[in-house]
């Protein structure tokens, strides 16, 4: 199995490497969903990125919401 040309979604909290697509984390460029709402529509390249980054992030971490509370053993911690 190739992985090639796959990447990970992943939050600020790792570098963007190969394999792995997070956020632009620079001074004065939004990068969550709600400050585009608190501060207009993203400007420029590195917000567009960023602001087309948070869409499936904010989707993929509602999805595990609903699993964790439909299946209350998903919080469980496991041996």
């Amino acid at each position: 199995m190739s992985f090639l040309g796959k990447y990970y979604l992943v939050d600020s909290g790792y570098p963007n490497n190969i394999g792995y697509l997070a956020p632009y984390m620079e001074t004065g460029v939004h990068y969550h969903a709600p400050d585009f709402k608190r501060y207009g529509p993203p400007t420029g390249d590195k917000e567009m990125y960023n602001f087309l980054h948070s869409s499936p992030w904010m989707t993929i971490e509602s999805t595990f919401g609903v699993l964790m509370n439909t299946w209350k053993i998903l919080k469980s911690r496991m041996p």
